[in-house]
């Protein structure tokens, strides 16, 4: 009987293994990391598994800005959230949720003013970036590229933070010369950013765009900048801002007091991992550039490669002749229209392009360039425009 008893144990004792790690909830208030906290989150706190129709942030009022996945199907957000529906204070939070939907883990970005996270990403190896903007003079920092908010200048102070795939670890957290408002990250822990700023000291590396930018909002021209920066984030290794023209007008026009907006909205990476002659830098400075592709949003479906741009004609996909088409023409409505266009018209593209004068670029599906009109080419030794 003591054997048999003994034997009824250990099935027992191996099946209880590993303790499951309990959702937590990692605050980053404040400049002082000594005051940094983190706790277990309790069952009301955290979302359970299914529950996709909640993004847990530690408050009442959640409001989530966008939301990416990675290739173990877990599920990140960033947005900001309020205590109270009358707050005119904010905090960013960072979520994570596991391919079942239960959290991983909640993180808060907080200081004395208002924080909206809008921005996030992550890399191939776990690592979460997030941004966004901040008027708080103690938004938590570590390891400042950029230690002061921005002074003086619409649209104020964004932020760019990084965090460890377990998000206990703040890795960098920087302010940033405007709101960020997309985020793209690669294998090598590099960030990509872009938003807008107003500040003129916004920086610029060689080769890059560098607009005209003052933050006068009564005749101001404010710009979208494009940078990325190094894993560490110490480092830029490029930036640039792009900023519409300015017209000259005569007198009593109402172009004197109507300041122009660019902004970045949205960035993306190549799927190929090395540079080729499918990568140039084009500055804008008139008219309007779009892109249409059929590698980013593409899935498999019987069997075969499919994408989202289908043919009007005939209500199927239409053909993967091209990768990438950009086209060049005088409203980025205009160019928009003009590049899905091409992915549909496959091979015919290059000439029903050129029969309306119009200037592009096509990638084929081997990465073959085929460029259409007096399309600008990048100098690959300067980076610069011609």
């Amino acid at each position: 009987m003591l054997i048999r008893f003994l034997f009824a144990l250990i099935p027992l004792v191996c099946a209880a293994g590993a303790p499951t790690r309990m959702p937590r909830h990692y605050a980053y208030t404040g400049t002082d990391p000594a005051l940094w906290t983190h706790w277990v989150l309790t069952s009301r706190d955290a979302a359970t598994p299914g529950d996709f129709n909640v993004f847990p942030c530690g408050a009442s009022y959640c409001t989530v800005a966008r939301v990416v996945t990675d290739a173990a199907r877990n599920t990140y957000a960033v947005g900001s959230r309020t205590f109270a529906a009358s707050d005119s204070a904010s905090d960013v939070f960072v979520a994570k949720l596991d391919s079942a939907g239960a959290t991983i883990f909640v993180a808060t970005f907080s200081g004395k003013g208002s924080d909206t996270g809008s921005a996030i990403a992550v890399d191939p190896a776990g690592n979460i970036y997030a941004g966004g903007y901040t008027s708080s003079p103690n938004f938590p920092l570590r390891n400042a590229i950029q230690t002061a908010p921005t002074s003086g200048s619409y649209p104020g102070t964004g932020f760019l933070l990084k965090l460890s795939p377990d998000g206990s670890q703040l890795i960098y957290s920087t302010y940033f010369g405007g709101p960020v408002k997309a985020l793209a990250a690669d294998s090598g822990g590099n960030v990509y950013a872009t938003g807008q700023t107003g500040w003129s000291d916004f920086p610029v590396t060689p080769g890059m765009p560098n607009g005209t930018i003052n933050g006068d909002m009564l005749m101001g021209v404010f710009g979208a900048f494009v940078a990325k920066l190094n894993a560490t984030g110490d480092k830029f290794l490029y930036s640039g801002r792009i900023s519409g023209g300015i017209r000259g007008c005569t007198g009593g026009s109402s172009c004197f007091v109507s300041p122009r907006f660019t902004w970045g909205v949205g960035i993306a990476l190549s799927a190929r991992t090395a540079p080729s002659d499918a990568d140039e830098i084009v500055a804008l400075r008139s008219g309007g550039l779009a892109s249409s592709g059929t590698t980013s949003r593409s899935w498999s479906r019987g069997g075969r490669r499919v994408h989202h741009i289908v043919d009007p004609w005939t209500g199927e996909v239409a053909p993967s002749t091209w990768a990438l088409v950009s086209v060049l023409a005088p409203t980025c409505l205009e160019a928009n229209g003009w590049s899905t266009a091409s992915v549909v018209w496959g091979e015919d593209a290059p000439d029903n392009l050129a029969a309306h004068g119009l200037r592009a670029r096509l990638v084929s599906s081997d990465g073959t360039v085929v460029r259409v009109g007096d399309w600008p080419i990048s100098a690959p030794a300067t980076g610069e425009v011609r």
